[in-house]
């Protein structure tokens, strides 16, 4: 995926507000498999510029942890009377796109039954001209170091097999090129 964006030159950015949790239970490999999923389409659509990828997180009065991950591009934008099919499987938002670039329009869908399983929601904001932010939200509990299973019940089973350590600011840092 980095070549490719190399290829095309495009920046990329990480941008953290309000990390503070950085051990946090949750499905490392499905969070990987959503925020794979927006990046390579944020590449795959974006011709120049670049691409942001956002953390932030916010403590509910719950205890359990709001994580949202962004992914910001300066593509071609998306108007929004697209916006309520884009996350239906089999659907892009213009026929022209398939041929263009391919892909079988379940991306979208997948990663929003991803982002419902660990807790959370997807969705996006764009503009025709300008670019667009995918993102999406899970909730998880703080961790620490041990494997217990969290205490809250309410999760589902998937969201709370695993730990996952999330990026931090002293621990990431934006790559230029």
């Amino acid at each position: 995926m980095d070549g490719k964006r190399r290829r095309k030159g495009l920046a990329f950015s990480v941008k953290h507000n309000n990390v503070h949790h950085r051990i946090l239970r949750s499905d490392p490999v499905r969070i990987r498999q959503i925020a794979f999923n927006l990046l390579s389409n944020a590449i795959k659509f974006t011709e120049t510029g670049g691409i942001e990828f956002g953390i932030s997180q916010k403590k509910e009065p719950d205890g359990v942890v709001e994580t949202r991950f962004e992914v910001t591009d300066s593509g071609p934008g998306i108007p929004s009377e697209k916006f309520p099919i884009l996350f239906d499987k089999f659907t892009q938002a213009d026929a022209s796109v398939t041929r263009k670039y391919g892909g079988s329009g379940l991306g979208l869908a997948v990663s929003r039954e991803l982002a419902t399983l660990l807790g959370g929601d997807i969705g996006v904001e764009s503009e025709v001209g300008i670019g667009s932010t995918f993102w999406f939200s899970i909730r998880c509990e703080e961790g620490s170091r041990g494997l217990s299973p969290p205490p809250n019940r309410d999760m589902k089973p998937t969201a709370r097999r695993h730990r996952s350590r999330f990026l931090s600011p002293k621990t990431t840092k934006s790559i230029r090129s």
